[in-house]
């Protein structure tokens, strides 16, 4: 009887031991199959209130392009650093955050939020320019014009 409990004890391990080293060599593969992609593409995904956008696909693409070179599909995933693209979308000054990252089909993911403008300020110098929910200056967007007070 000690000995079968012994043997259960010792099959147990074995099974547990087993199945963690599975695990650690699936996660070694998809680690380095995930390091031997490439990028397959862009996309850009601009969060903000009602209709009116006050950055396009475009300026964001734009940003993009400044730091990471202008062709980016088919690029290494490894040659894209993406804090150096978030801090260069942010920068910004319609775009309140902004989230980079690869999906699992190496799609570039670049979600956006936009800023709020609450109201327009026509200073006495005849300069115009708006404030948004937080207190700070947003320039004037050619492409856009707001009724706000």
């Amino acid at each position: 009887m000690a000995i079968n409990r012994k043997l259960r004890k010792l099959l147990f391990f074995s099974l547990v031991l087993a199945s963690g080293a599975g695990l650690l060599v699936l996660l070694l593969a998809a680690i380095s199959k995930k390091k031997e992609g490439s990028c397959t593409g862009v996309v850009v995904t601009i969060n903000g209130p009602g209709e009116t956008r006050f950055v396009s696909r475009d300026d964001i693409l734009g940003q993009v392009n400044a730091v990471a070179g202008p062709t980016l599909r088919g690029k290494p995933l490894l040659s894209f650093n993406l804090k150096t693209i978030t801090a260069a979308v942010e920068k910004n000054s319609w775009i309140k955050n902004a989230q980079v990252y690869f999906d699992n089909t190496g799609k570039l993911r670049i979600v956006v939020g936009e800023k709020i403008p609450v109201a327009r300020i026509f200073s006495v110098s005849g300069e115009s320019f708006y404030v948004d929910s937080s207190g700070e200056e947003l320039p004037l967007n050619s492409k856009v014009v707001l009724k706000l007070p």
